[in-house]
């Protein structure tokens, strides 16, 4: 039952991977999607009760669960200036795609099985956290990014004077 979820993981990435690749989608609107996507599956995983769509939701929130981290990696190393800011980020960024394998035997405890429901709740509330994260790391790149601009045109400006 673990094969297909990480498969689809798998061949999810790659397709992202592509299409990032290719510059027909953007990481930052990607990643919100991912994490959109995966929140939803989420709500349905804690109020459905159909085993096979439980299922199904579940294949999808690991496809996109493990490729969220990896869609946004390059934007978080590429908005770090220097080499200790650059180590630093991706410390913390490994760290948290780390977190999942230390908190999740806690999380996913025999204690609430069959159902699962209290541990889909504390991922989703972890899920909502995260998409704040990176919505507000999003912004504060996007601000960084436009500040370079403005110092590259007013140079080039001075420089044409």
């Amino acid at each position: 039952m673990n094969m297909p979820p990480y498969i689809s993981c798998f061949l999810f990435l790659n397709l992202m991977g592509f299409l990032l690749h290719r510059k027909y989608i953007r990481p930052w609107t990607t990643v919100v999607a991912i994490e959109s996507t995966t929140i939803i599956c989420y709500i349905l995983l804690i109020t459905i009760h159909n085993p096979v769509v439980r299922y199904l939701c579940l294949i999808v929130a690991i496809s996109c669960a493990g490729s969220a981290y990896p869609v946004i990696w390059p934007e978080r190393i590429r908005a770090l200036d220097g080499t200790v800011a650059a180590g630093v980020g991706i410390g913390l960024t490994n760290a948290m795609a780390q977190f999942s394998g230390i908190v999740g035997p806690h999380v996913y405890s025999t204690n609430f099985g069959p159902t699962y429901r209290t541990s889909y709740v504390i991922c989703l509330s972890f899920l909502l956290v995260g998409i704040s994260a990176i919505l507000g790391t999003w912004w504060l790149v996007r601000r960084k990014d436009r500040r370079r601009e403005r110092e590259v045109a007013e140079r080039d400006s001075e420089n044409q004077i």
